[in-house]
């Protein structure tokens, strides 16, 4: 076996589809064939990747890259996502929506 491809700490991917039962690989090369596994990895990685914001909304503070807070919020259609310096911006600006809205 190649030794970079099979060590888990090095391909994760290729680990866990040496681990799956057989049933459970048919299953994963028909998601793979439809589409489905880049869909879920396109939707996973919207969802998680960093905003490019450098200042509060509500504030207009720096924000720190690892530090700050981070809402998804919107229509599911337009899914939109703000960062916040700290919990009293986020608060203020969750209550300024809910406001808004009645």
């Amino acid at each position: 076996r190649d030794p970079v491809r099979w060590n888990p700490n090095v391909n994760k991917l290729a680990h866990i589809i040496e681990t799956m039962p057989y049933s459970d690989l048919v299953k994963l090369q028909k998601d793979v064939r439809a589409g489905n596994v880049d869909k879920l990895l396109n939707q996973r990685l919207d969802e998680i990747r960093p905003t490019k914001a450098a200042f509060c909304p509500v504030c207009n503070g720096n924000i720190a890259t690892d530090e700050h807070l981070t809402l998804t919020f919107g229509p599911a259609h337009l899914r939109q996502k703000a960062s916040f310096d700290g919990t009293d911006c986020l608060v203020h600006f969750v209550e300024k929506q809910l406001i808004s809205k009645e």
